[in-house]
């Protein structure tokens, strides 16, 4: 509720590769760098406080429609990578239908944490060959997900992996990565953005300050002497 008396940034559209990406970039400031791959039906308000969710973290933000993963998603690391953002200090989230992407990067171990909200057709089975700290968030409700389905996800990740946690919102259905005016809708939208940020907030590495890089190349120096 009290993100609702927050001034809200609008963000900036950037063309990467041909796609519409959101973007909120910080610059030096930031702490970290964090890729939304979007579902579906993400919608352009909806995007923006999400975007702003996260920044408010101080991570760099850029929200990748699902239509535009597969071209978009590596352009998004390229433009990263070039403001110096490693794969220790980026996290992906993916949601619904881009949840299996991030899952990929999961897989790889090319960031530093990633988090699958309300992923489609995540098989129990998926989560073993993740390499990085994954965090799953399911909707308890969700038509079609049966609760031994959900207790199977949440025995195979953490029988596959300590790198996995699974949690449920027992109230909600598939919809709760969105805001929502219900109180139990409420509550697991807000409940889920703020396991998000403070998963990477644990996992995502911070750029070094201008003392620890001079520390780094004082230490080098003397190695090599």
């Amino acid at each position: 509720m009290g993100h609702e008396a927050m001034p809200r940034v609008e963000p900036e559209t950037l063309d990467l590769d041909g796609v519409a990406v959101a973007a909120l970039e910080l610059g030096a400031s930031a702490r970290g760098a964090v890729v939304l791959l979007q579902e579906r039906a993400a919608a352009r308000g909806e995007t923006a406080e999400r975007l702003n969710l996260v920044v408010e973290r101080g991570y760099c933000t850029l929200a990748v429609p699902h239509e535009g993963v597969g071209v978009a998603l590596p352009a998004a690391r390229r433009r990263l990578a070039a403001a110096g953002w490693g794969p220790e200090q980026t996290g992906v989230v993916g949601i619904g239908a881009s949840a299996g992407a991030a899952l990929a990067l999961a897989g790889q171990g090319e960031v530093g944490g990633v988090v699958l909200l309300a992923p489609d057709d995540l098989e129990p089975t998926a989560l073993a060959a993740v390499a990085v700290p994954t965090l799953v968030v399911l909707g308890g409700r969700t038509l079609g997900l049966t609760a031994a389905q959900v207790a199977a996800l949440d025995a195979a990740g953490r029988r596959a992996s300590e790198l996995v946690r699974v949690v449920v919102e027992p109230e909600v259905g598939h919809g709760f990565v969105a805001r929502s005016g219900e109180t139990a809708g409420h509550a697991a939208w807000f409940d889920t953005w703020q396991r998000t940020v403070e998963w990477f907030d644990l996992l995502v590495s911070p750029r070094a300050t201008p003392l620890a890089l001079a520390w780094d190349r004082r230490h080098d120096l003397s190695t090599r002497s």
